[in-house]
């Protein structure tokens, strides 16, 4: 049951990233790549909490590192699909309905 819960907080937080990122797209509309900037910062958060979840460590402070991390990457992950999906897919699908 536990591993059910992770996958979908993993799940709510790439939806979450993902909800911002459009927001920031509809928001800035000239500024192209602000709404790669989630996506980045999650990215660096991610990579910092890995590695502070590799030093060594009494308890369990790792592991909530190293699960934190994951968390980090599902918005890293959430924020550039949506990013590159509006940049990508977006106008080929808007062009299609033109015809």
């Amino acid at each position: 049951m536990a591993s059910v819960r992770i996958i979908l907080l993993l799940l709510v937080i790439f939806a979450v990233i993902s909800g911002f990122t459009v927001l920031l797209h509809y928001l800035f509309r000239k500024i192209v790549f602000i709404k790669y900037i989630p996506g980045l910062l999650f990215l660096l958060a991610g990579l910092y909490l890995f590695y502070m979840s590799r030093q060594v460590e009494a308890g369990f402070r790792d592991i909530a590192m190293l699960i934190m991390a994951f968390m980090a990457m599902a918005g890293f992950g959430g924020g550039i699909v949506t990013a590159v999906f509006i940049d990508a897919l977006l106008p080929i699908i808007r062009s299609t309905k033109e015809m």
